[in-house]
């Protein structure tokens, strides 16, 4: 019995040591269980404060003009001095359509001109002809009224029979007569020669086609009008354009900015003039500086609408629905960059963007650091 005694006094002490050193393992699952929700909820917390005074979104693209190269006269063409993906400069000449009709047809404007002014030229020389036909007239008729006075007198003495007295009458008719017909004649050459000078229509509608000939033949050239770069084209000699299609596209450099596409509820403190960074994937590590230069107030859902036609409501799946995005312009030109950085900026390259619009310091700081990591991990994708 003492044996057992003492065998149950000894193994009390092991038992204890045992039952106080069980709830250790618990007590650290639950400590780290309590430090991730706090993360958690600290994280959550951030990220929905964030969310709207430093928004960030991966979704945001370089933009440029995308301007549509289209011919003003149609042709063949005679040489292309470009190819797909080269740069110019504003001036520099795309194509050169076949110019001898052209050519022609400025030659033919300037015969016309020619012609017309040796119309006006005969024309004015008809007025004058007329006019002075109008004074001769005149002159002949006051002369026969003057001679008809003198016969009228002497007809009342009884000198001149009543016979005198009549055929100077008739003469002064007749002399009327030829007056009007010449004044007539007159008014008709003026009216055929039109305004004197350049406001002469036929001399203004000569000058008119000169310079529409001249401006086609102008037209045959087409140049750059600004700095970029050829984005697609597809043209040899001998192909035939037609006016008014275009024939290949251009990429302006000249205003470069970012169009960045965030949900509304990124939009509640954005403002036109707030400062912005960018990360672009063409450049890994670099950050740029942009600003805010307009927030979209509409965005098409994509389906088309017709007038009178009642509206459908979309319909929602799934418990969470999509958020609706809106973009949002980052201005690159007022940070001008150095050519070399110019080169890689492509059209609809991705980039990431965040726009800081408060003084926080410890928000922005967040922020800073995010888009410098997001910036450096572009080199692994």
């Amino acid at each position: 019995m003492q044996e057992n005694d003492t065998t149950d006094l000894e193994s009390e002490p092991h038992e204890e040591h045992q039952y106080s050193e069980t709830p250790e393992p618990a007590n650290k699952g639950h400590k780290t269980t309590l430090v991730v929700v706090l993360v958690t909820i600290v994280f959550m917390i951030y990220y929905l404060i964030s969310d709207r005074f430093t928004p960030y979104t991966t979704n945001a693209r370089v933009q440029a003009y995308e301007v549509p190269i289209v011919p003003d006269v149609s042709g063949y063409i005679d040489t292309v001095y470009v190819k797909k993906n080269q740069a110019v400069k504003a001036g520099d000449m795309f194509f050169k359509i076949e110019q001898r009709r052209f050519v022609y047809a400025v030659e033919e404007a300037k015969a016309q001109l020619a012609i017309a002014g040796q119309k006006i030229g005969s024309d004015t020389a008809v007025v004058a002809e007329a006019a002075a036909k109008v004074n001769e007239a005149q002159t002949m008729l006051d002369e026969a009224i003057t001679q008809a006075a003198r016969i009228y007198a002497l007809e009342k003495k009884g000198i001149y029979p009543k016979a005198e007295g009549d055929s100077a009458r008739a003469k002064v008719k007749a002399m009327r007569s030829q007056v009007k017909a010449a004044e007539s004649q007159l008014e008709r050459a003026r009216q055929d020669l039109g305004n004197e000078g350049q406001s002469n229509p036929r001399l203004r509608l000569a000058e008119t086609r000169l310079e529409q000939a001249l401006l086609d033949l102008s037209r045959t050239e087409l140049r750059s009008g600004s700095d970029g770069y050829i984005g697609s084209i597809k043209l040899e000699r001998g192909n035939y354009v037609t006016a008014g299609q275009p024939i290949m596209s251009f990429i302006s450099t000249t205003d470069l900015w970012v169009e960045a596409y965030m949900s509304e509820n990124n939009l509640g403190n954005i403002r036109e003039g707030n400062a912005a960074e960018i990360a672009l994937d063409a450049y890994p590590g670099r950050i740029f500086k942009g600003k805010v230069k307009s927030i979209a107030v509409a965005v098409s859902t994509g389906k088309p609408y017709t007038q009178g036609e009642l509206s459908a409501a979309p319909k929602s799946t799934g418990w969470l629905r999509s958020p609706q995005l809106f973009s949002v312009i980052i201005s690159l030109k007022d940070y001008q960059l150095p050519e070399e950085q110019l080169i890689n900026l492509r059209h609809n390259g991705q980039a990431d963007v965040v726009v800081y619009t408060g003084d926080s310091a410890i928000l922005n700081s967040f922020a800073h650091l995010w888009l410098r990591l997001m910036s450096m991990l572009s080199f692994a994708y």
